[in-house]
């Protein structure tokens, strides 16, 4: 299936770009043909009160390779970027939601691609902020009503589109489990890494920190906890921090309170986790959280307040306990309370929780809600790596833009045969493992290991051995029938520091074929 998937992507930073990066991976992963659109300019920078939308050096973001075509600020952009997902020609249009402003552009594209035929399906983080406007409902309600679908990840944004879109098809789904930050490290190093005590029971704090995110009470449970307990605050603060400063200098403690108030990089997260017996989400409102995804990935269990989507994501499913009421003393008596036996039943469940969510099971549900039925690539091709290895012929339409301008995609096709030997220069499909398969050009060979690249790709290579190619094309048979035999490529080879800009042109020339 071929998904356009309109959303943040790299080089914009943030948990939404995370859930994309991984999503889109899975998506690819599953056999798909995924092509990633992004802004120009996701909001202007009075909606954002971070210190950056971007990646910085720091960070080690997952690079997707994206384009960017939509400013939200210029509706002058919101046709023109429509037409530009259309002209890829996508069976499914996927995007995330997550504020009320974005309702005009995101509404826009979504309608001008339903009226061709192109089904749209949003995933849903927030349908109603938690800090309401008066915008905010009518504007959501129009952007629900050009989607297709929607899939939301947590009771309370299920019940905020049904109030507006009652009859809306929707689908309820966990958040996947966030695995790219890597696995826990001791805590001993995690602890000497942030400067506080390992023998001290750790409470985390993780994530934007917002007022509605209750900072404030877990400051205050704080002062009502022995001194066997110490608080991590790791997040960047969107609005000013005096506030939380003075409340930790007046705490009697204040010297048992780490904060580490920046935006904390990929690379980074394992310490904070790897340190911490319980995070705590004191949240005041809230739909759901994405830091329980990260925090069930690291295994350590969760004290939530019982608001929103939190009593479904953590309590219902075991990964920590609710608290009685939103307050400090709610906040206390479920720390003090969480015993070895808890905290062996919240593991149990994590590791359940952690075989049920992940990101292909997420993204097989994601397609299997458009209807369609899409033979996966690792069966459709592992056939035919079958009927090749028999020593038959197999005539194969090309997929896909990465080896333009010599194959068109839906247009062209390639006669495939199983060679004993390959060369440099040879166009081979090839297996790369986990049922990926692409149909690329030999740029070296080692012994047995060999490297690919696309014609149409301007960086990033694949490697496979000899073995894991099915088979060499030996014919292209072009969309008008003219059939001939393909030559190595080595011009091409040369005009790599130019390719950029000759496929940029033939792009161009493309849209008028």
């Amino acid at each position: 299936m071929r998904i356009a998937y309109l959303s943040t992507f790299y080089p914009f930073r943030g948990g939404i770009a995370q859930f994309n990066a991984d999503l889109y991976e899975a998506l690819v992963e599953a056999g798909h043909e995924v092509k990633a659109f992004t802004f120009t300019v996701q909001y202007p920078s009075f909606l954002f009160p971070g210190k950056t939308q971007y990646v910085t050096e720091a960070d080690k973001a997952k690079v997707i390779d994206s384009e960017a075509i939509l400013n939200t600020a210029n509706p002058l952009t919101y046709r023109a970027a429509a037409r530009k997902i259309e002209e890829w020609k996508p069976d499914m249009l996927v995007m995330k939601y997550w504020m009320s402003y974005l309702a005009p552009s995101l509404g826009t594209v979504a309608r001008r691609l339903r009226k061709k035929g192109v089904k749209v399906i949003t995933i849903l983080d927030n349908v109603i902020p938690h800090e309401q406007k008066f915008f905010d409902k009518p504007f959501s309600r129009w952007f629900l009503k050009q989607n297709d679908g929607c899939i939301a990840m947590s009771d309370s944004v299920l019940a905020d589109m049904r109030s507006l879109t009652p009859d809306k098809k929707h689908l309820l789904v966990n958040h996947p489990l966030y695995d790219h930050f890597g696995e826990r490290i001791k805590r001993e190093e995690a602890a000497a890494r942030l400067g506080i005590d390992p023998a001290l029971r750790t409470l985390l704090f993780f994530g934007l920190i917002r007022d509605y995110k209750g900072l404030d009470l877990l400051i205050d449970a704080m002062s009502l906890l022995d001194e066997s307990y110490q608080l991590v605050i790791a997040g960047e603060s969107y609005g000013p921090f005096e506030k939380y400063d003075a409340q930790i200098e007046a705490s009697p403690a204040r010297e048992r309170i780490k904060v580490f108030n920046r935006y904390i990089g990929d690379e980074e997260v394992p310490a904070f986790f790897s340190a911490a017996d319980l995070c705590v989400l004191p949240y005041k409102s809230a739909t759901q959280s994405g830091i329980t995804a990260i925090s069930t990935h690291f295994e350590v269990p969760v004290v939530a307040t019982p608001v929103g989507g939190l009593p479904q994501s953590v309590g219902e499913a075991g990964i920590g306990v609710i608290t009685e009421d939103v307050s400090a003393e709610a906040i206390v008596k479920a720390v003090k309370a969480f015993d070895a036996a808890q905290e062996a039943s919240c593991k149990a469940a994590i590791a359940a929780f952690k075989d049920e969510n992940t990101w292909d099971k997420f993204a097989e549900k994601l397609v299997g809600f458009t209807g369609k039925r899409v033979i996966p690539n690792d069966i459709l091709l592992g056939e035919i790596s079958r009927i090749l290895a028999e020593g038959q012929e197999v005539i194969l339409m090309t997929k896909g833009s990465s080896m333009l301008p010599f194959l068109r995609s839906e247009k062209d096709s390639v006669a495939l045969r199983k060679r004993d030997e390959v060369a440099v220069g040879d166009i081979v499909l090839a297996h790369l493992g986990g049922g990926r398969y692409v149909l690329h050009r030999i740029i070296s060979i080692d012994g047995d290991n060999v490297t690919l690249m696309g014609d149409g790709n301007v960086k990033g290579t694949e490697s496979c051995t000899k073995d894991d190619i099915a088979g060499t094309v030996v014919r292209i048979i072009k969309a008008s029938g003219k059939e001939f035999t393909p030559g190595k490529g080595r011009f091409w080879r040369l005009l790599k520091p130019f390719r950029r800009y000759i496929l940029a042109i033939y792009r161009r020339i493309l849209k008028y074929f």
